[in-house]
């Protein structure tokens, strides 16, 4: 049978250093703030709004991102997928002249809205996530 032994020379931890820190600036990180934006449009329409547009500031050239768009319950099913398929594709020609790689776009058109009729102008937009 085979033994072994070890020796720990007697060494000194400490634990907690006290150091003066001095702030330079607050940095924020929108990757860590806002992971995901939301992007509302007007009814009927596929146009992204001016007002929108600055929200997608938080993704950089060379982020990665995937699209997915919405539509409010009015018009058929088939309609509304149609629209949200163009409200991503939107969104899509804005970001990539910006130089942001869109990994993948879905379209869900009406089946993920579960607003009351008086918000159903939630249902209608597009999400942006960092992926």
């Amino acid at each position: 049978m085979l033994g072994f032994s070890f020796d720990y020379p007697s060494m000194d931890f400490e634990y907690q250093l006290k150091t003066k820190v001095h702030v330079i600036a607050h940095v924020k990180s929108s990757k860590l703030s806002l992971p995901k934006v939301n992007l509302y449009f007007d009814f009927d329409s596929a146009k992204l709004r001016k007002s929108e547009i600055p929200k997608l500031k938080v993704f950089i050239r060379g982020d990665r991102v995937v699209i997915k768009g919405y539509a409010s319950p009015e018009g058929s099913e088939e309609y509304n997928l149609k629209l949200s398929e163009r409200r991503a594709k939107s969104v899509k020609k804005y970001l990539e002249r910006k130089g942001i790689y869109v990994e993948e776009v879905k379209a869900f058109g009406e089946s993920l809205c579960f607003e009351e009729q008086k918000n159903w102008w939630k249902c209608r937009k597009v999400e942006v996530e960092l992926k």
